[in-house]
């Protein structure tokens, strides 16, 4: 799972680090396909460095909802070896 929480980010952000900016990041995330081949490169590079090896392949679930002032991203993966 990765979390983003805006009000920590709030020096580096223009937009409010409240409610309704954390359901707009959601679902431009949702939308963006760059940020899903992010979150893509993340989830093989993480369960490479789990499983001690490079996967021949990776399949993701992934799942973004904001609560409150914060965004979380939650990632299943599978992975053959």
């Amino acid at each position: 799972m990765l979390t983003i929480d805006l009000p920590s980010l709030e020096l580096l952000l223009r937009d409010a680090c409240d409610a309704g900016t954390a359901r707009r990041l959601a679902n431009l995330l949702e939308t963006d396909a760059q940020a899903a081949a992010h979150v893509e490169a993340l989830a093989a590079r993480e369960a490479a460095r789990v499983a001690g090896g490079t996967p021949t392949a990776v399949r993701t679930h992934v799942a973004i909802r904001a609560q409150a002032a914060r965004v979380f991203i939650d990632i299943d993966v599978e992975a053959t070896f």
